[in-house]
């Protein structure tokens, strides 16, 4: 009986185990998904903002030019 109860716990030590595990990794997952989605954003961001950008650098241009003359 003490041989059967030792095969029980140990294998609902190793279920409870590989339970945790399986949390501890969706979160580590979860986690780099999130911070995949923020790079995502920053870089769209990045993308929206290049016309912008590049309009002001050349209104810019103008002025110095037109300053310069």
């Amino acid at each position: 009986m003490k041989t059967y109860l030792n095969k029980v716990t140990s294998a609902a030590a190793g279920v409870g185990l590989f339970l945790v595990a399986c949390v501890v990794a969706s979160l580590g997952l979860s986690f780099m998904v999130f911070l995949a989605m923020f790079a995502l954003a920053i870089v769209g961001l990045g993308i929206l903002a290049t016309p912008l950008l590049a309009l002001l650098q050349f209104s810019e241009r103008k002025e110095v030019e037109a300053v310069a003359a």
